[in-house]
């Protein structure tokens, strides 16, 4: 099992009050990808994997953008006189955005029974999931309560539980709530003496400072004990407004238009983003299927829900072809054959840019696994070996459905929604890129542009900037720096210098060392690439604690981050010169002044 963390948000609905949602869903786990160790990381898709992930959540691309403004109509391009191109709501006042919010809350309705559950240690933990919590409040309680969380990840100086688990736990995704999470222990006999006893009464204050509340329910009172345990859960769930509303969301079990919309403005950017790091991690795994010339890339993708795997291969086609152009040595990206299956309250979402096959519904009642049969599946002819599947549920949580081994693919691959995130979010870097000119130098010391290349850097600037154009003065400075060759860039105020470099970083699959004697100017374009949704930074310098500074410094050694400010003393520092020299064992990186 991989987590990967990657997401998309439309900027038109971005607003303060999603943010700890979102970050809840953009970590993500994924089942059966290969276990190999990469090698030797491809430089294209290290640069589209950098370009996917600078931020957590970022923009998507200016085509996808549209598409979302072209089919839901509630949203449209605009660009103004200083050159930025929005998106922003035709209707401020339209309502979508409070349904948005509620959309963020995921929960699978259609998941109603389950009994496999293999992290489940004893039959009074089964009986209290599957049954108990059940039976009190609703089905969907087994669907949000994680099972066996490491109390390390709850809690960075949570250094006296190590390999320690809980029973059951469930995280609450307001980050101002005075309730952060609940614990539930499913407590044996042995919990009654030491030294268990007393490291329980530790571990309960340990949650109780960390805003956690904690449950415990004892197997030798089990029977009695429910009334107790169950008012704890009513009370959770009167006064919890994030359970409220997946409660709200559980029961509405109905898929009419207006909810297909909310669940597609608000998640299928963050599946389009999941597709997209997933398929770039196969090609890192499978490089010659990135390259394929002669053959095909047979892909299928079950949707489960929201719609996303068109549009995500549309993307990432054009993303590998806007590379390939700007290096200009004739390669070309392998041609993909789709198909898309989806479920039957999602086969007329308005994102489907073709009618995709459909799977059945499954009755829980008949299959206590809920295992998705091949012969479920419509339209699909048994003669058909895919190279890959992608089994995708951005509603449903790790663990309730699986992909039948019946389906004939090279490759399985299952993406599911994770619990809370235990991963760090790390940059990929490589070879450089040697790129075509992208600039003429003239014997009077002028440049002409290259008009053949223009256009594709202009997408990425696009995409990423969202500015419609490039300033006098930019490429040339650009086609020095992309060829990681010396350049001194002289522009007026405002002109757009770090633009020049910042594009330069983003293009080659390379960690960027910013060297900037001025504080204040080096905390402005930190912000600046945040206001980008480029959020793979930070800065080193004295306005920082020594233990910021540490932990700054060693996310710049790990790869971490793209972008790194420094102050020019930073690097008269011997152990600072050390761990720049140790990073040559295993990141490149470009150093830019």
């Amino acid at each position: 099992m991989y987590q990967f963390q990657a997401g998309y948000f439309l900027e038109a609905f971005n607003q303060e009050k999603y943010k700890s949602l979102i970050d809840t869903l953009i970590p993500f786990d994924v089942s059966n990808i290969d276990n190999d160790k990469i090698e030797d990381y491809d430089s294209y898709c290290s640069v589209l994997n950098n370009i996917l992930c600078r931020g957590l959540p970022t923009r998507p691309s200016i085509f996808i953008e549209k598409t979302f403004a072209d089919v839901f109509r509630l949203t449209e391009k605009k660009e103004d006189e200083l050159g930025a191109i929005t998106f922003p709501l035709k209707n401020a006042e339209n309502g979508f955005k409070n349904c948005l919010y509620n959309a963020l809350h995921i929960i699978e309705p259609r998941l109603t029974h389950f009994k496999n559950d293999e992290k489940l240690g004893s039959y009074e933990e089964a009986k209290f999931i599957q049954e108990m919590l059940p039976n009190w409040l609703g089905g969907f309680w087994w669907q949000i309560l994680e099972r066996q969380r490491k109390i390390t990840s709850i809690g960075v100086d949570a250094t006296d539980f190590q390999d320690q688990t809980t029973d059951f736990t469930l995280q609450i995704p307001y980050s101002e709530s005075s309730l952060q999470g609940i614990v539930i222990e499913v407590d044996g006999g042995h919990h009654k003496v030491e030294p268990q006893l007393s490291l329980d009464k530790k571990r309960d204050k340990y949650f109780k400072d960390k805003k956690w509340k904690t449950c415990r329910l004892p197997t030798d009172r089990f029977s009695t004990f429910q009334e107790t345990c169950k008012e704890f859960f009513v009370e959770l769930q009167r006064d919890e407004d994030f359970l409220k509303i997946i409660k709200e969301n559980y029961d509405n079990k109905i898929f009419d238009q207006a909810r297909l919309t909310d669940l597609q403005l608000a998640l299928s950017p963050l599946a389009i983003a999941r597709i997209q790091k997933v398929l770039l991690e196969y090609f890192l795994r499978n490089p010659q299927k990135c390259y394929d010339t002669e053959g095909v890339l047979r892909l299928a993708v079950i949707e489960r829900d929201v719609p996303c795997a068109a549009l995500a291969v549309e993307d990432l086609k054009q993303q590998f072809k806007n590379l390939f152009s700007l290096e200009g040595k004739g390669k070309r990206f392998t041609d993909i054959v789709l198909d898309i299956f989806t479920t039957a309250e999602f086969e007329n979402a308005q994102l489907h840019q073709h009618k995709p096959k459909n799977i059945k519904n499954i009755d829980p009642s008949v299959s206590d696994d809920l295992v998705i049969d091949i012969a479920t599946i419509k339209n699909i002819d048994p003669s058909v070996s895919y190279d890959l599947v992608i089994d995708i549920a951005t509603l449903q949580r790790t663990g309730f459905t699986f992909l039948t081994e019946n389906i004939s693919a090279t490759h399985k691959i299952e993406i599911r929604s994770a619990h809370h995130k235990h991963t760090k979010r790390t940059f990929y870097t490589s070879s450089h890129i040697e790129y075509s000119d992208l600039a003429f130098r003239n014997d009077d010391g002028t440049f002409n542009e290259n008009d053949t290349s223009k256009p594709f850097l202009t997408d990425f600037l696009q995409n990423i900037f969202r500015k419609t154009s490039f300033r006098t003065g930019q490429l040339p400075i650009l086609h020095r720096a992309l060829k990681g060759q010396s350049v001194i860039g002289l522009l007026p105020t405002g002109g757009g210098k770090s633009l020049t470099y910042q594009i330069a970083a983003l293009l080659q699959p390379g960690i960027t060392l910013i060297i900037d004697p001025i504080k204040s100017l080096m905390k402005d374009q930190y912000d600046n690439l945040l206001k980008n949704r480029i959020d793979g930074c930070t800065y080193i310098n004295s306005s920082l604690s020594s233990t910021e500074k540490r932990e700054n410094v060693a996310k710049m050694s790990n790869g971490e981050t793209l972008f790194t400010f420094v102050s020019p003393e930073r690097l008269q520092m011997r152990d600072f010169r050390t761990q720049l020299e140790d990073m040559y064992e295993h990141l490149f990186f470009l150093l830019r002044y």
